[in-house]
């Protein structure tokens, strides 16, 4: 033990120390941005990359075997309404492990409008697959359909524009409760159907 000229040290505690050797190892980790804040009222995040999308760590074996990913200081996004662009530095969590060269990555944040729910009145129920001198009667004939979507696509919706129908597949004359069902459409999801179903006679 070194000491400054004049004084003595008289103990040390603990007097031992002990130490575990181990091999030295280096894999390829992902980096997993952060964030800090929200973004504006109305506004959700959207996809996160970063570039590069992964860096080596090295360190000692057991631990770098632990370490599932690296991250980066936080990319501030509070009160954004559009995309956030950043060079932050990356690090990871556990001191005994480090980046092979220290490094930065560049962050991009989407931010987009938060999806908002619209009801369809008066969307008009199909009959699908009928079977060959028949015919289908539904009762109701229209329905009230809950979208959720962004809020520029749901503006211009047209209750024609949602393609709701029962399926008559396999079924003859009599009479029938059928679930209605809405085709799927890339530019907004169903949430409720109202009603879900439909009396179906057939003839």
């Amino acid at each position: 033990m070194r000491a400054p000229f004049g004084i003595e040290v008289a103990q040390v505690i603990p007097a031992t120390l002990a130490l575990e050797l181990e091999k030295s190892a280096r894999r390829m980790v992902p980096v997993v941005p952060a964030t800090e804040g929200d973004p504006a009222p109305g506004y959700v995040i959207g996809r996160i990359t970063s570039e590069p999308p992964a860096v080596e760590i090295v360190g000692p074996e057991s631990r770098v075997k632990q370490v599932a990913e690296a991250t980066t200081e936080p990319v501030p996004i509070r009160d954004a309404r559009a995309r956030v662009r950043d060079v932050v530095a990356v690090g990871v969590v556990d001191t005994s492990v480090r980046l092979v060269q220290p490094q930065n990555a560049q962050v991009t944040v989407e931010i987009a409008p938060a999806p908002v729910e619209r009801q369809v009145d008066a969307v008009p129920v199909r009959y699908r697959n009928l079977g060959p001198r028949l015919a289908a009667q539904l009762s109701p004939r229209f329905v009230r359909v809950t979208v959720r979507g962004a809020q520029a696509a749901l503006a211009p919706l047209q209750p024609d524009a949602v393609q709701a129908y029962v399926d008559l597949a396999g079924l003859g004359a009599g009479r029938y409760n059928l679930r209605v069902q809405v085709d799927p459409a890339g530019h907004f999801g169903v949430v409720a159907i109202d009603p879900a179903v439909v009396s179906v006679t057939v003839k």
